[in-house]
């Protein structure tokens, strides 16, 4: 019977230990899965950061450091269609027309389904002088949207 007893002590004794020694234990950090959309790298932390002092930059009339930044942002991701759009309206707005058709039409190709694309390529032609192709994009504008109509039209 006393060996049962303290058989039964150190099996108590035993089982406590591990308890204690799995409370003390830090949990394990969890993994984040690289696939998850939810998840920024530091480059895309870098990139929206840019991007977000451009526009500040752009709104607040300083021109030329938010074309800097966004020219940044275009290095960083050479696929950012938004940027290369707020490019193609700096652009006009320093009157540099052909840089501006330049970005433009990069926007439009980045992203076929925007709207404010076509019509900031079209805005480009016109000051450029280049009439028949400002007229080819409201064509397309009216033919790929047209539930909004263009005011140029």
């Amino acid at each position: 019977m006393r060996l049962f007893v303290l058989y039964i002590f150190l099996l108590g004794s035993l089982l406590a230990c591990k308890t204690t020694q799995q409370t003390t234990q830090s949990p394990k950090p969890q993994t984040v899965s690289k696939t998850d959309p939810n998840v920024l790298d530091a480059k895309q932390v870098e990139i929206r950061q840019q991007y977000v002092e451009a526009t500040t930059q752009m709104v607040r009339g300083d021109y030329s450091k938010a074309k800097e930044l966004f020219e940044s942002v275009v290095r960083l991701d050479p696929q950012n269609h938004a940027a290369k759009y707020n490019l193609a309206k700096l652009s006009l707005a320093q009157r540099e027309y052909e840089q501006a058709v330049i970005y433009a039409n990069q926007a439009v190709e980045g992203n076929p389904e925007n709207y404010w694309y076509y019509q900031i390529l079209q805005q480009a032609y016109e000051e450029r002088g280049e009439y028949k192709d400002a007229i080819a994009v409201l064509v397309k504008i009216t033919e790929r949207f047209p539930d909004r109509p263009s005011e140029r039209i």
